[in-house]
């Protein structure tokens, strides 16, 4: 049998059925708990700042869809959180169905095998008309390193590969990384649009940017 709840002085219980005419009981705060009144105005004072989050995150991205009307077609999302939300705003703006694609799940250490892969899936992108979003974009579009080795070279020449097919890509491509200094300079060059996104709340961020890394 299912148990009914409720909350008595800011703490959640369950019933057990105490017996009719049975005293009626009343739990006290512990020291430092909240009231069911400071609970509610805390929750209130989340459910505004979520709301101020969603409108900022919009007006952001309105400046990429404004690039995208005028004839862009390549657009970088930058931030830790909300790049997910931000590409589904996107492409419900255009009316467009969103394709994602982790580039963590598909680099591969085979370089010309990360390529095929990822122009079959650009292909299948473009003919199913969709917004194409390309999140952790730095795991093959990252910054260049100056002391990196042949393997290196050659990943970035795939890279710099990949990025010419997207810019004649037949569709959006929106690239996604956490801060736009981890895309390599010259590729975020070619971007015609960045859209920074808000920084979570700072009580998230460290958990946000774990959730986010690649190989979890």
């Amino acid at each position: 049998m299912r148990l009914p709840a409720v909350v008595l002085g800011g703490v959640l219980a369950f019933v057990l059925g105490s017996p009719a005419g049975a005293d009626e009981v009343r739990l006290t705060p512990k020291r430092g708990e909240r009231p069911a009144a400071g609970a509610r105005a805390a929750q209130d004072r989340a459910a505004k700042e979520e709301d101020g989050r969603a409108a900022e995150l919009a007006a952001r991205v309105e400046a990429g869809l404004t690039r995208a009307r005028q004839g862009g077609h390549l657009h970088l999302l930058a931030g830790v959180a909300d790049r997910l939300a931000a590409a589904e705003y996107f492409a419900g703006k255009l009316g467009r169905p969103l394709y994602r694609v982790d580039l963590c799940s598909i680099v591969s250490k085979y370089v010309g095998e990360t390529e095929q892969q990822l122009v079959a899936l650009f292909d299948k992108a473009a003919a199913a008309q969709t917004v194409l979003f390309v999140d952790n974009a730095d795991a093959l579009f990252g910054r260049r390193d100056p002391g990196a080795e042949e393997d290196g070279n050659r990943r970035l020449r795939g890279a710099a590969r990949l990025l010419e097919r997207l810019e004649v890509h037949q569709g959006q491509v929106l690239l996604a990384v956490k801060e736009k200094t981890d895309l390599d300079a010259a590729f975020r060059r070619r971007m015609h649009s960045i859209v920074e996104l808000p920084a979570p709340p700072a009580q998230d961020r460290r958990a946000v940017w774990e959730s986010t890394r690649c190989g979890r």
